[in-house]
């Protein structure tokens, strides 16, 4: 009789780390022929790295080993294949000792192998560049009490360089030359594991055996770091890029994705960055204190006993310092990748249980939203009898309402959530389920019952702002017998639409807010002009700031200060409002939101203090020289829409336009921001200078064929068309866009060479079917050539002309 198979027979599940499983003596994982081609991109390995410096964060700030964090990406299943039957082609002999075939995680380990390989790039740059010498030797510090940090950095670089190289490929017991080194994956068919003539083809494990070739000595028992190798296999792989076999292009782009990320990680010398795509990055003053401290973060070290100096060089964020830094940060990072980022391995006898287990892991069904998780705790504090009909079911079914209204629920409930946790208390909320869910509860479970009710009116708020104002601008439908303008709400509905289409959401916390207020107030004319004009100043901002620099230069920051610290006045140090979320302006006495003016000050004095815009000739100075069209291609547009508005030909220079009467043609509008007329912009001076070579324009770069005094508007088909023609020409279809009878407009043509005709009867009859294309006017006076001076001419005009029109909002 046979002996009956135990659970423990058919499978079993292990936690381990990164380096424990990729590393394990002895083992190659192999992917067999019926698993998909590698497919992540941008959005996949964007969340990978961000959850592993979510969990990096919490463990530098444990205060000991049993308070330490971890990272967990998942459950892996495979099967130990001890007989070796799922190996094609066959090859027993050479295999490694233990074969492990993926059934489900292949993607999240090939990911992990190329990040482990994108961190050993990057340390290794700064291995050499700290200790090569001027023959590209490395030389060993010498240690003395002086350099302790070099001698720290040293050890701890060569130890985790080695650690991170062993989860990649590893030495066999004898071979030939390159081939002792395995690849720790190989993809069924198209690799080989053979000490004497392996064959790795498949994008995965040529990618580690070429990184291997380049970073590893195989006649050196001790593994050499070749100071050149890097450099080039990175080249190797960036001109790969392209190549359609085996689905190398996405495999490379991935790589190129994740080196782009360790850059922006090592970069970073913030923890509020929102510059990237990434944040919550530990700055390096807390690398320092968690270092300092003993706690858990230095026991994920080679060498514990980190020296004083060390700590000391990361209290200064200096420039002198920031790459040494850097490196050591990006180390103890790596120790984190290494042993803190942990997933669970279920091993299966066999394919059939392994598939068994496969499915039922995968229908489960979606995750319950942190929403979804909470109404449960709503209902237990009213009671199941008191909850119907009362005031917190309905606060609660209008969010509900809301979100299932929503296609793509959990990503709409996640952002949703974010929006509330800022306007409620001035929490910044991360994207995790479960750190939402936490929030949720700890915030309802902590307050007292008058603010519980607090808690679900400001949420029930937000969701109608969203719906209301937000996604569908039904709001603005139901407004009745109010004392505001036409012509005012054309502005507002503009404002939305720009914040909209810059997907600029972190204004919605504070605008929820005075929403809110304006909705509870019994229909205030003066609570709803606030809200009103909040959207203009809101907007307002934002336009100078991101005009006035080349990145977003921590803008959101600026937003959730206002939420959760409120405002101190730099030259008075008067408090002018406290933190604008409802739990915190309780919590400091301040029921009443300050007034708009108010507001209007403190986001001037931001720009004045932090933006560095002290006057209006200090902004024009800063937009009229930034390349605008390779920042924003949406406020390029508005600035030009500003710039047009009410304004007619200056009589004394007729390429430029001037303020005009009120009762001129409006271009900052509603139905010119969604006009097709104006919807493309038009480079002046081509950005491919095929008949401009010698124009000074391009003597210098890109920034000033960017710059806004180069950039126009005009529909689609005109752009096109004229795109990169020579200047005369150029300037003679402008007059043709520009005219304003059909007479005129054929006069023009006629003067064109032959050659043109074609492009300006194209041009013609679109114009004959359009309105009369006023951006082309002003420029089409330029009668001398196109040049840098006129660029910046026009471009200070511009700017000084949109300052006008939109600081007014700030006024």
């Amino acid at each position: 009789m046979k002996q009956l198979l135990e659970i423990k027979d058919i499978f079993s599940a292990e936690s381990k780390s990164i380096s424990q499983f990729l590393g394990e003596r002895g083992q190659g994982l192999y992917i067999p022929s019926y698993q998909r081609p590698y497919t992540w991109g941008k959005q996949e390995l964007t969340k990978l790295i961000t959850d592993t410096i979510h969990g990096f964060k919490l463990f530098s700030e444990s205060n000991s080993e049993s308070e330490a964090t971890a990272t967990f990406i998942g459950s892996i299943i495979a099967i130990h294949d001890t007989t070796n039957a799922t190996v094609i082609p066959a090859n027993k002999s050479g295999l490694p000792n233990k074969v492990m075939t993926i059934i489900d995680g292949q993607q999240r380990l090939t990911s992990l192998i190329m990040l482990i390989i994108c961190l050993y790039i990057k340390i290794e740059k700064g291995f050499i560049s700290k200790f090569s010498d001027k023959n590209n030797s490395i030389k060993t510090p010498e240690y003395s009490e002086e350099n302790s940090h070099l001698s720290w950095l040293y050890k701890n670089c060569i130890d985790v360089m080695d650690r991170l190289s062993q989860c990649v490929s590893e030495k066999q017991s004898f071979g030939v030359g390159l081939f002792k080194w395995y690849p720790r994956m190989t993809r069924s068919y198209e690799d080989t594991w053979h000490r004497e003539r392996g064959e790795y083809t498949s994008p995965i494990a040529e990618f580690i055996y070429n990184f291997t070739a380049k970073t590893i000595n195989p006649e050196n028992s001790d593994p050499l770091f070749e100071l050149k190798g890097i450099e080039d296999f990175e080249k190797t792989f960036n001109t790969q890029k392209g190549k359609p076999k085996n689905n190398k292009e996405t495999f490379l782009n991935g790589a190129l994705i994740l080196k782009k990320l360790i850059n922006t990680f090592y970069e970073s010398a913030s923890e509020d960055n929102d510059n990237s795509e990434i944040d919550e990055v530990p700055s390096f003053e807390a690398i320092s204190r968690a270092l300092a401290a003993d706690a858990s973060l230095s026991s994920l070290l080679s060498d514990k006993d980190v020296p004083n100096q060390v700590i000391e060089l990361l209290k200064d964020n200096s420039k002198e310092n920031r790459d040494f830094n850097s490196l050591v940060r990006l180390i103890v990072f790596s120790y984190f990748v290494l042993n803190r980022i942990s997933l669970t391995v279920i091993t299966a006898k066999n394919e059939e249980y392994a598939f068994d287990i496969f499915e039922s892991l995968n229908t489960t069904g979606a995750p319950l939203t942190a929403l979804e998780t909470f109404k449960p705790k709503i209902i237990s504090w009213k009671g199941q009898e008191n909850y119907n009909g009362s005031e917190a079911q309905k606060l609660f079914d209008s969010v509900t309402e809301y979100i299932e209204s929503l296609p793509k629920k959990d990503k709409n409930t996640s952002e949703f959530l974010i929006s509330f946790a800022l306007a409620f208390s001035g929490k910044k909320l991360t994207s995790r389920i479960n750190e939402q869910r936490l929030y949720l509860k700890g915030e309802f479970d902590n307050s007292p019952d008058e603010i519980k009710i607090d808690f679900l009116t400001v949420m029930a708020d937000t969701a109608n702002f969203y719906s209301s104002v937000w996604k569908q601008n039904t709001f603005f439908n139901s407004l009745e017998n109010i004392s505001i303008s036409k012509t005012e709400l054309d502005e507002v509905k503009l404002c939305l639409n720009v914040l909209s289409d810059l997907n600029h959401t972190i204004v919605l916390p504070l605008l929820s807010r005075y929403y809110g207020r304006f909705v509870h107030s019994e229909n205030d004319q003066q609570k709803l002009k606030d809200f009103l004009d909040l959207i203009k100043v809101v907007t307002a901002f934002f336009f100078f700031w991101r005009t006035s620099r080349t990145t977003t230069d921590s803008i959101d920051a600026k937003h959730r200060n206002l939420m959760k610290n409120g405002f101190v006045d730099a030259g008075s140090s008067l408090v002018l409002f406290n933190g604008l979320a409802a739990k915190c302006t309780k919590e400091n006495g301040c029921n009443e939101l300050p007034s708009i003016k108010t507001l209007k000050e403190a986001f001037k004095e931001i720009l004045n203090i932090d933006g560095k815009i002290k006057s209006k000739s200090d902004w024009i100075a800063k937009a009229s020289s930034l390349p605008l069209y390779s920042i924003s291609k949406q406020f390029t547009r508005f600035m030009l829409l500003a710039a047009e508005d009410k304004t007619v030909i200056d009589e004394n220079i007729p390429y430029l336009r001037k303020k005009g009467k009120e009762g001129l043609d409006s271009y900052l509008t509603l139905d010119s921001w969604n006009n097709d007329l104006y919807k493309t912009i038009e480079h002046i001076a081509p950005e491919s200078p095929v008949h401009w070579a010698e124009n000074n324009i391009y003597t210098e770069n890109q920034d000033v064929v960017d710059s806004i005094g180069n950039l126009t508007l005009l529909p689609m088909i005109e752009n096109a068309v004229i795109s990169n023609a020579n200047w005369e020409t150029k300037r003679l279809c402008y007059k043709i866009l520009a005219s304003k009878t059909q007479e005129e407009s054929e006069k023009l043509a006629q003067s064109l060479d032959e050659k043109f005709k074609g492009e300006v009867k194209k041009i013609q009859k679109a114009a004959q079917s359009t309105k009369y294309l006023v951006f082309a006017e002003a420029i089409s006076n330029f009668e001398e050539n196109w040049n840098k001076d006129s660029v910046k001419n026009r471009g200070e005009r511009i700017c000084e002309l949109a300052w006008d029109r939109i600081h007014s909002w700030l006024e």
